[in-house]
């Protein structure tokens, strides 16, 4: 497109400028088409701590130091919306409702999950050691939902 505006006398600047522009705009375009973003996942995120007199009343899990994965049903997703590429195996049984979860490998192994994960081309033996651990099916609802219904899939399966 911007070859066809130099031709036809529409854009001037020197020869080595003229380089460089068409050199940013292929990368842009590159760029544009690899990120491949998507509407922002309504997720849940951390919130602020208030006090509460009956801790009983709620549901807590550990803290996994991975990088957190949406499911939307058909592709794994960040919290920001981009694709997470990783290998077909990897999500090939994964049910068509949501999960929200942290892509984790190992305790003090965030550094090799974020190489891992983040990666366009996708490192089949890297992905080998990654786990999906899931902690919310925002499709089905509140917690004691959720427990009924895996309750109910492991019941079935055994």
């Amino acid at each position: 497109m911007l070859k066809k505006l130099f031709k036809q006398g529409l854009l001037m600047m020197p020869h080595h400028t003229k380089s460089l522009v068409l050199a940013v705009f292929a990368l842009f375009v590159f760029s544009q088409s690899h990120t491949q973003a998507q509407q922002k996942p309504a997720i849940q995120q951390a919130k602020q701590y208030h006090h509460v007199d009956d801790i009983s009343q709620y549901w807590l899990s550990e803290k996994l130091d991975g990088i957190r994965g949406y499911w939307d049903g058909q592709q794994l997703l960040t919290r920001q919306g981009n694709v997470i590429y990783s290998p077909d195996w990897f999500t090939q049984h994964w049910p068509s409702e949501t999960l929200d979860g942290e892509l984790w490998i190992a305790r003090d192994s965030f550094q090799q999950t974020l190489s891992c994960v983040r990666k366009v081309t996708i490192d089949e033996s890297c992905w080998a050691s990654v786990r999906f651990m899931i902690f919310d099916l925002p499709s089905i609802g509140s917690v004691e939902i959720i427990l009924a219904t895996l309750m109910s899939s492991f019941a079935k399966s055994s």
